[in-house]
């Protein structure tokens, strides 16, 4: 993440004003200012020269939209997420379950998890459905509910070959219920997850090699056919150097081109 903020002193009469930009899925280094030589960015290099930068900050959670919600609504993450604690590879200890009581303590929702990896894992087959909403938008999702479960089935045979357990921390699980509620917010458009997000500011790349990517490592080491997942990797990688926008592309167009990757549409 990358924040900004700027105090605008001009309209200010007892307090000043703050704007906040906050941007997803951008890497420290990914700014002129910061060193990047691949993304061009004249504007916020020009903030940065006049301005005051924090290289070192916390952001109130280690992914996108629990940060979002927390910011606009002054709450702590788990009053609209999950957060859960254990090892890698697996298991806990009484590091975690002190962390656990301290973030109890402090209004935080803490989870010590003995299959924590298991968790990351069915987060990882949640969001195999982040590259189809990019291509097709938020309004065509349910036309292209057959392409996300042939990538989940692809998933979750990819991750049994390679003996890997996964838990369901989608819709069944019933923290969700208690703390996390999604609702429309009046007059603003929803663009969609992650990676419709980083192609509708043109980011130049996506997760998505992190995602379905990873689904078609897996199928490949143990012998798993993955072309679902293959192809949507690459439909990625070409949206994002194309610069395409989100829901560039109708569901029957993604269809005829898994069709011609052979992968049994």
């Amino acid at each position: 993440y990358l924040t900004f903020f700027l105090s605008l002193a001009v309209y200010a009469t007892d307090r000043p004003n703050f704007i906040v930009i906050l941007i997803d899925d951008m890497g420290w280094r990914d700014m002129g200012f910061s060193g990047s030589d691949f993304i061009d960015t004249p504007h916020t290099d020009a903030l940065a020269r006049h301005g005051v930068i924090f290289s070192q900050a916390y952001s109130s959670a280690p992914n996108c939209a629990p940060t979002r919600a927390c910011l606009m609504s002054g709450q702590y993450t788990p009053r609209h997420g999950v957060f859960e604690v254990g090892r890698y590879p697996g298991g806990i200890d009484d590091d975690d379950r002190r962390m656990a009581e301290a973030l109890e303590a402090g209004n935080i929702g803490g989870f010590p998890a003995e299959d924590v990896m298991a968790a990351k894992y069915g987060k990882l087959i949640i969001n195999l459905v982040n590259i189809i909403q990019a291509a097709v938008g938020v309004g065509a999702m349910k036309n292209a509910a057959p392409i996300r479960e042939m990538a989940n089935v692809e998933a979750k045979a990819a991750l049994a070959a390679a003996g890997i357990t996964w838990r369901d921390v989608g819709g069944s699980d019933p923290r969700r219920d208690e703390l996390m509620k999604q609702v429309e917010v009046p007059g603003v458009v929803t663009v969609g997850g992650s990676t419709s997000q980083s192609l509708a500011r043109g980011a130049g790349s996506v997760e998505t090699d992190y995602l379905n990517g990873e689904i078609s490592r897996l199928g490949r080491r143990h012998g798993v056919p993955t072309p679902v997942n293959d192809c949507l990797n690459r439909l990625g990688d070409q949206l994002a150097r194309g610069g395409a926008a989100p829901g560039s592309m109708s569901v029957e167009a993604l269809k005829g081109l898994l069709r011609e990757t052979e992968a049994g549409v």
